[in-house]
């Protein structure tokens, strides 16, 4: 019998594979309002219990996954159970801390209709077990990875990049790093497992694929991006598509929004989203790429990282930092004494003060080094309220 342990997007997906399949489970959920759905806070009952498919969201550290260990009991995630069936497609898998839906996306725009994009992007792999194109473009994450199974399974891996995050998940950068590594044991014979030292070669190539009208403050090439589109383009050498047409479709690509998204401009201030930076490391680069004084908006929920990674970037480059939710104590005791910094409690707080002491010239980024779930459901949701705060101040 299978145990399903989280009823989200992936949960739900795995419930619909064993069911179509007539194989036994039962589900356990923190929330057992569905007839039949076990409570994750009941003491963990794993008699009959062959496999436990994880869900991203859990912890192994969770009560119920440590029982499983306990007992021996193997532990996969619904991207184990669709890998078997996919042998015949070729599949492209990309993780790294920063980066991976963007590369991810413009994989997929490069090569249209011969590829769909799935996995951590939106779509669970399970879902897609009969999708007619040959190529599955997966995004990996590194619960996903953590406990994929070793297997000949994809054809191109590509780790993006390494930098702390998710800490509070998994504890410690080693424990993070080897679950990312684990992607490099699931290479088919033959295939390819790219790192930022094969493809950063290619960024060159990008810079002049794009060309100077992608470098104003609508619509620049920032250099993640150059190092994104050079993994496409890596990726893309091994799948042997043409380079013209690479070219070609490259410069079509439109970003996913809330990554150093260009909102507006107020009275000769800038105001850019990049509310999926969430993590330290990301919110740094943010920061980098900036040309004029920034009013940066951070905060949320605390991953663990060390804020004092940005003092050095920051003296030069931030004027004053708001710092917002449940992070924002940690952010003023790390950060306080070298920059102006001041805590408010709310991303309306944040935009209202921040917009009212912006200058001519200066940049109002949100980018929050932190993920938003003290006060929003996801990222998106946060980018957005940003964007409508943004545009409801401008229309006064």
């Amino acid at each position: 019998m299978y145990l399903i342990l989280g009823l989200g997007k992936s949960g739900k997906s795995a419930c619909r594979f064993l069911q179509q399949r007539h194989l036994p489970y039962k589900c356990v959920d923190r929330s057992n309002q569905e007839p039949g759905v076990i409570s994750d806070q009941q003491t963990p009952c794993l008699a009959g219990v062959s496999t436990v498919i994880k869900s991203p969201g859990i912890r192994m550290d969770h009560p119920w996954i440590l029982e499983a260990l306990r007992q021996e009991i193997p532990i996969c995630s619904e991207i184990d159970l669709a890998l078997p069936f996919l042998k015949h497609k070729t599949l492209i898998g990309i993780t790294g801390s920063n980066g991976k839906t963007t590369t991810v996306t413009a994989l997929g725009q490069v090569l249209g209709s011969q590829a769909r994009c799935v996995g951590n992007i939106g779509v669970p792999l399970i879902d897609v077990l009969d999708a007619p194109e040959p190529i599955l473009v997966i995004e990996l994450s590194s619960f996903q990875l953590e406990t994929i199974q070793q297997g000949p399974w994809f054809e191109v891996g590509c780790l993006l990049n390494l930098t702390p995050n998710h800490l509070d998940v998994h504890g410690t950068m080693e424990k993070y790093e080897a679950a990312k590594m684990r992607l490099a044991d699931c290479i088919r014979p033959g295939g390819l497992f790219l790192t930022e030292k094969d493809y950063s070669i290619f960024e060159e190539k990008i810079e002049t694929i794009f060309q100077a009208r992608y470098r104003d403050d609508k619509h620049r090439l920032y250099a993640h991006d150059r190092r994104n589109f050079a993994a496409v383009y890596a990726i893309c050498q091994k799948l042997a598509i043409d380079p013209k047409c690479f070219a070609e479709q490259i410069v079509q690509v439109k970003k996913p929004p809330h990554r150093l998204e260009f909102v507006c401009q107020i009275q000769g201030v800038n105001v850019i989203n990049d509310s999926k930076s969430t993590s330290v490391d990301a919110t740094l680069k943010a920061v980098a790429t900036m040309s004029t004084p920034v009013l940066l908006i951070a905060g949320g929920v605390d991953k663990g990282g060390a804020y004092s990674d940005w003092l050095a970037t920051f003296k030069s480059k931030v004027r004053k930092l708001y710092a917002v939710g449940q992070a924002a104590r940690r952010m003023e005791e790390e950060l306080g004494e070298h920059i102006s910094l001041v805590r408010v409690a709310t991303l309306e707080e944040a935009v209202e003060r921040a917009m009212n002491e912006a200058q001519k010239g200066e940049t109002l980024l949100l980018s929050p080094g932190c993920s938003s779930y003290d006060q929003f459901l996801n990222f998106e949701q946060r980018g957005e309220k940003f964007k409508q705060l943004v545009e409801a101040y401008k229309s006064r």
